[in-house]
């Protein structure tokens, strides 16, 4: 499992040069595969706020902030929050029962390929990104906020305060707007 952390982190860094952070962006139509044959996109939340969560089933970052995330999505789910795992490791279709069986998520944890990534996420020139990777974004479906594992804003926050603070920031903004048909 370290072996596919480090495989997935040399081709992040080895894309890094192409990567040209550049927020907000409209979220690229990303296909989750669940088990059971099951798929969804994420444009399927739009209306909600979704903080979209790249993670390595066998990493501990990234199973500890599962932990947080599943808090964060108790707490704040009523208000529109929808938090949405996607795991990238080769070998996810065949961990992920057991990942949830052992780490309980409440909310979906599905798996997409790690060559989707770099359409997904831009993370900063320079900037090593490691799992597991956040991608925040409005109701509108835009992506306002991105961080890394690699980022010491996110790796020192150890309870979740700095993810808390983004979603709420979202939340706290007005959904999308539905025009009305007038009565005749």
């Amino acid at each position: 499992m370290i072996r596919m952390a480090r495989v997935v982190a040399i081709a992040l860094v080895s894309l890094a040069p192409v990567f040209a952070q550049e927020l907000p962006r409209q979220a690229p139509e990303e296909i989750i595969h669940f088990t059971g044959g099951k798929t969804a996109k994420v444009s399927d939340y739009e209306g909600k706020v979704v903080l979209v969560a790249f993670i390595l089933t066998g990493c501990s970052h990234c199973q500890h902030t599962v932990g947080i995330l599943n808090g964060i999505q108790t707490d704040l789910g009523k208000r529109g929050l929808q938090i949405v795992g996607l795991a990238v490791n080769e070998d996810a279709p065949a961990r992920l029962a057991q990942f949830y069986d052992k780490f309980k998520p409440t909310f979906p944890v599905g798996y997409c390929s790690a060559g989707d990534l770099p359409g997904f996420l831009q993370p900063p020139p320079g900037q090593r990104p490691l799992a597991p990777l956040l991608a925040f974004l409005d109701r509108k479906g835009m992506i306002r906020f991105e961080i890394t594992g690699s980022d010491p804003n996110f790796f020192n926050d150890q309870e979740g305060d700095h993810i808390r603070a983004e979603v709420l920031k979202l939340l706290a903004e007005p959904g999308p707007s539905h025009a009305r048909k007038a009565r005749p």
